[in-house]
């Protein structure tokens, strides 16, 4: 779990070398709790492309 900026500028550090698609969603702490949100989906297919489904 990281700030969605640090995750978007380490992406490829993060999955380098997985095969296929990677799948990253939203998360909010809100009083000490972690609150996923599914909803907000980014898919990353390791080259060029990124899709955000928010």
């Amino acid at each position: 779990m990281c700030k969605k900026e640090f995750a978007l500028q380490n992406i490829d550090t993060a999955y380098w070398k997985t095969p296929g698609k990677r799948f990253m969603f939203g998360a909010n702490i809100i009083n000490g709790r972690v609150n996923l949100s599914f909803g907000d989906l980014l898919i990353y297919d390791g080259n060029d492309i990124i899709n955000a489904l928010i």
